[in-house]
């Protein structure tokens, strides 16, 4: 065998690793796959933080209609609750609890009013969030709101009892007519 033939050979055999072209189109491949994993990744994380919103809404209006059920008004009576982000907050009176660490400022406002005897209670419930969900490069502001209008309890007529129909009339006790003789 000739030395030429031999050099050709132990020339394409050659020692492991991958060659400058395999490098740079693996690389593209990743960078197209985060390129692509990255904006869903956000999306998720930012409906799942709005979700997380949308039941502390949920949390504190169940509380604020069984308060109202109890006590006739909204909590707090004319005034508000401010809860900063991340600030651990306890509302025993609505049975929620906001742990330390959470990523949004809740306002928790109440209005209850009366005229004519009717009440109007008015609750608002005002998150400014840590989240842009619209795109416009704001962070949202939630505004929940629910209105009750209560009036005082009308008196109604007393309600004759009808005699049943199949009930057995009492006999008339007293003097009784004589009976006229046959002809």
């Amino acid at each position: 065998m000739s030395p030429f033939f031999k050099t050709r050979i132990t020339n394409r055999h050659r020692a492991g690793g991958f060659t400058l072209v395999e490098l740079i189109i693996t690389i593209t491949v990743l960078g197209v796959l985060v390129g692509i994993s990255i904006p869903n990744f956000t999306a998720a994380k930012s409906k799942a933080l709005y979700t997380v919103i949308e039941e502390y809404i949920h949390f504190i209006e169940q509380g604020e209609e069984l308060y109202l059920a109890e006590y006739g008004t909204f909590f707090p009576e004319n005034s508000r609750i401010d809860v900063l982000s991340g600030v651990h907050r306890d509302i025993p009176e609505l049975g929620v609890t906001l742990p330390d660490g959470h990523l949004h400022r809740y306002v928790i406002y109440a209005l209850n009013e009366e005229r004519d005897g009717v009440g109007y209670n008015n609750l608002y419930v005002i998150v400014y969030a840590d989240v842009d969900m619209d795109g416009d490069g704001e962070n949202d502001v939630l505004i929940s709101t629910t209105s009750y209008r209560t009036t005082p309890p009308t008196e109604q007529p007393e309600l004759q009892q009808q005699p049943d129909p199949k009930e057995k009339k009492p006999k008339k006790v007293g003097k009784k007519k004589p009976k006229k003789p046959k002809k």
